[in-house]
């Protein structure tokens, strides 16, 4: 979550969504004005890898590359977050989102309960 907080308080995005699973990630956040997409990914990428490596002596964390789309409409966000908050269910990690504490549902709650 560090690196996603960084990456908000320096408006270089607007996190909407996102969850963490076993082997890859999903986000879903709106760019900043003078955010471009590469460098964003390319700093969250290498800030998650070196703090993951730090902590299991291990690496690389993620692959080359991402996968990324583009909504054309403010409709399809409810369904794509449901989409991502959905993945651990589907998945068959949790019978329920909410049981998954490295998603945005979590994070949505404790944010709520500040």
């Amino acid at each position: 979550m560090s690196s996603l907080n960084w990456l908000q308080q320096n408006q270089l995005i607007r996190l909407i969504a996102f969850c963490l699973m076993p082997d890859h990630i999903h986000l879903l956040f709106q760019l900043g004005e003078k955010a471009d997409l590469q460098k964003v990914m390319q700093s969250f990428g290498s800030f998650t890898g070196l703090q993951a490596y730090r902590q299991t002596g291990r690496g690389p964390l993620w692959k080359l590359g991402y996968h990324d789309h583009s909504l054309r409409a403010e409709t399809e966000i409810s369904s794509i977050v449901w989409y991502i908050e959905q993945n651990p269910v589907k998945a068959e990690l949790v019978e329920q989102a909410e049981e998954w504490e490295w998603s945005s549902v979590e994070w949505q709650s404790n944010s709520s309960q500040d």
